[in-house]
């Protein structure tokens, strides 16, 4: 049963990537769908099934949430 789920979850990405116009970042939903998978399997392989940034990947799982970066930030000011 995992592994028919996991093989259902990986023809979503191939759909995905196949749709996708340019280089774009994979949608929220599809991280969230993937980290799922991260408890029966291990970020190394959920990486390399999905063809995901283990980095990232293990950065998004730690942190319960996606944020993409919104641009250059302004440096915090400290008031000395």
């Amino acid at each position: 049963m995992a592994s028919m789920t996991l093989d259902q979850d990986k023809q979503r990405f191939a759909e995905w990537r196949s749709q996708r116009q340019q280089r774009q970042p994979s949608p929220d939903g599809l991280w969230r769908v993937a980290c799922n998978h991260i408890s029966t399997l291990g970020i190394s392989r959920v990486a390399r099934e999905f063809r995901l940034n283990e980095t990232k990947l293990a950065w998004i799982q730690s942190r319960g949430s996606i944020q993409h970066d919104a641009g250059p930030r302004e440096p915090a000011w400290f008031p000395w």
